[in-house]
C-alpha cells in the first residue's frame, strides 16, 4: 500500500519558494506574481466579521424596520382628546365594597361638588403616550434595494470569473521554469480552462448558499416550537443548534468541493480536459484516497492555526503598528505583497502532495498524459520535470 506523506511535499514546497521568489529576487518579477496571486485567491482571504446574534439584535431589528415614535402631548388635538377621556381607577376590592364605594362617592359629590373635582384631579392618571408604528421600509427603500442587490450579485459573478482565471494563471506561473513573466500571455492561456472552470464555480456557488439557507432554515423552523416547550426564550438556541446542524449536514458537501478546488484545477491543466470530465475524476480519487486526503486538510488546518498564531503574535508585540496592520488587512493588493510568499507555499505544497496521486496531478510536466499511452514499445517516454 503506498504511503503518502504531508511533511516532504512541505520541505519541498520551501525550496521552491526560496527559488521562485528570492533566487534572485527581481521586484518586477514579484509584483506580476502578486497581482496574479490577488487575482487567485480573490473573495478567499481577507478581513472577517463576528456578529453576535441574540434576542437583543431582533429586538434592534424590529425596532428598525417599525420605529416606534412616542408622540407626547405636543399635538393640540391629542391634547383635546386626553382631556375629554375618562380614565377609571382599577380596584381589586369586591363587588359589594365597590358598589358601597360608589354610593359614597356620588354622595358627597352632590353635597360637596368641588371638593369631588378636586379629589378627581388628584387621582387621575397623567395620560399614557400614544405610540405610532411608523414602517421605515417604505417604497423607496425597497426600490433603492433592488439595484443593490443586482449590483452585488454581478459583483460577485466578476469576482468568481476572475479569480477562475487567477487559478490557472497562478498554477502556470509557479510551474514556468522562465523568470520572464508575462500577464497578458498568462492571462491568454487561462481562457479555456479558466471559463470552463467558472462555469462550474457559479451554479456550485449559489446551489450551495442556497441549499445552505434552505436546509438552515428547515432546521429553525422545526427547533424554535420544540424548545419553546422547555424554555421561555428559545429562539437564541434554536439559531445556534440550527446552525451547528446545517454544518454537519454539509461537511460532506464542503470535502467534496474544497477537494474539487485544490486539485481540480491541477488536473485540468495537466490532461486539458474541461471541468466536468475532471469534477468526475475528482469524485473517484475521493472514494479511493479519503485517507491522505484527510491527512492533507488536517496538516494543512494545522498549517493556517500556525500562521494566523504568529501573525497574532506579531500584532501584539508591534501593537503600536494597529493603523498600519489594518491597512495591510484591509486593503485588497497590499496584504497580497507581504503575504505572498506564504500565498506561494500554499500552492506549492498542494502541487507537491497531488504528484503523489500520479502523472495525471503532476503539472509540472509538459507532456500529455494521454498521448503517453499510445507510444510504441520501446520509444522513451516524453516529459521531464521542470525544475
Amino acid at each position: 500500500m503506498k504511503t503518502f506523506h504531508v511533511i516532504d511535499p512541505f520541505f519541498r514546497s520551501i525550496e521552491r519558494v526560496k527559488g521562485r521568489l528570492f533566487r534572485p529576487f527581481e521586484p518586477m518579477f514579484y509584483l506580476k506574481l502578486a497581482f496574479i496571486a490577488w487575482l487567485a485567491n480573490m473573495g478567499q482571504y481577507g478581513a472577517g466579521f463576528n456578529y453576535k446574534f441574540d434576542q437583543e439584535n431582533f429586538n434592534a431589528i424590529r425596532r428598525a424596520l417599525t420605529r416606534e415614535q412616542a408622540v407626547t402631548e405636543k399635538s393640540p388635538v391629542l391634547q383635546a382628546a386626553d382631556r375629554n377621556t375618562d380614565y377609571q381607577k382599577v380596584t381589586f376590592e369586591p363587588s359589594g365594597q365597590r358598589a358601597q364605594s360608589s354610593a359614597q362617592q356620588n354622595a358627597d359629590a352632590n353635597q360637596n361638588p368641588s371638593a369631588a373635582a378636586a379629589d378627581m384631579d388628584e387621582d387621575e392618571p397623567p395620560p399614557p403616550p400614544e405610540t405610532v408604528l411608523t414602517p421605515t421600509l417604505s417604497s423607496v427603500s425597497v426600490l433603492l434595494a433592488i439595484p443593490i442587490l443586482l449590483i452585488g450579485t454581478a459583483l460577485m459573478i466578476l469576482i468568481l470569473w476572475l479569480a477562475s482565471r487567477g487559478r490557472f494563471m497562478f498554477i502556470s506561473a509557479l510551474t514556468d521554469s522562465s523568470r520572464e513573466l508575462s500577464i497578458a500571455e498568462k492571462w491568454r492561456e487561462s481562457r479555456a480552462p479558466g471559463n470552463s472552470f467558472f462555469q462550474w464555480m457559479l451554479p456550485a456557488a449559489f446551489g450551495t448558499m442556497l441549499f445552505t439557507a434552505a436546509i438552515g432554515l428547515g432546521f429553525f423552523c422545526i427547533l424554535n416550537p420544540i424548545l419553546g416547550i422547555l424554555q421561555t426564550d428559545p429562539v437564541s438556541a434554536a439559531l445556534a443548534l440550527s446552525l451547528f446542524l446545517t454544518f454537519c449536514l454539509l461537511l460532506p458537501v464542503i470535502f467534496v468541493l474544497a477537494t474539487f478546488l485544490e486539485f481540480g484545477p491541477l488536473l485540468m491543466l495537466r490532461r486539458k480536459i474541461t471541468v466536468w470530465p475532471a469534477f468526475k475524476q475528482i469524485l473517484a480519487l475521493i472514494f479511493s484516497h479519503i485517507l491522505p486526503l484527510l491527512k492533507y486538510y488536517i496538516f494543512l488546518i494545522a498549517l493556517y492555526l500556525g500562521v494566523g498564531i504568529c501573525l497574532l503574535i506579531v500584532m501584539v508585540l508591534t501593537c503600536f503598528l494597529c493603523c498600519l496592520w489594518l491597512a495591510i488587512l484591509y486593503l485588497p493588493f497590499l496584504w497580497v505583497l507581504l503575504f505572498l510568499p506564504l500565498l506561494t507555499l500554499k500552492q506549492y505544497f498542494t502541487m507537491e502532495f497531488a504528484k503523489q496521486f500520479g502523472d495525471d496531478y503532476n503539472v509540472y510536466l509538459r507532456d500529455d498524459p494521454a498521448a503517453r499511452k499510445e507510444l510504441p514499445a520501446g520509444l522513451p517516454e516524453a516529459g521531464t520535470p521542470v525544475e
